[in-house]
């Protein structure tokens, strides 16, 4: 019997010129415990809470971490993250990092984007190049979607 995988979305909204972005810095799961993370979770995939889609996930997990009320935002699709356990669509944004507030037990915190490098040692390991990547992506306007497999 195959074992389905579970389906997350992870978001970065970045201000107006990119120079800041909105992460996340996790409690749970362990692995994560203490690291800044985008902000995203898990995909609801049927059962009580129904179904909805990457997009879909997207907004409610972004609005519920961090209390941002605006909807629609144009939260961009561009990288596709798995392994056969797990998958994660990766989004991007732009947004009034401003307004943004903690709203679980996960605190919110707005980095700049130059400091990246030297936060190494705070981030889940992907990050700089994922956040790299969705400035290029943001900047650029066109869809280049990348895929990577763990």
């Amino acid at each position: 019997m195959n074992k389905s995988k579970t389906h997350y979305v992870l978001g970065f909204m970045f201000n107006k010129d990119k120079s800041k972005v909105a992460l996340i810095k996790k409690n749970r799961p362990d692995w994560q415990r203490g690291k800044l993370n985008g902000i995203g979770g898990k995909i609801f995939s049927g059962g009580k809470d129904g179904y909805e889609t990457a997009e879909q996930a997207m907004y409610r997990e972004f609005k519920e971490e961090t209390g941002y009320p605006i909807f629609p935002m144009a939260w961009k699709f561009y990288a596709k993250m798995f392994n056969d356990d797990f998958q994660v669509d990766v989004f991007a944004a732009i947004g009034d990092l401003s307004i943004l507030e903690t709203m679980t037990d996960e605190k919110v915190v707005i980095l700049k984007v130059k400091d990246i490098t030297k936060s190494r040692k705070k981030l889940i390991s992907n990050l700089p190049w994922l956040i790299e990547m969705a400035i290029d992506f943001l900047n650029n306007g066109e869809f280049d979607m990348a895929t990577v497999r763990y």
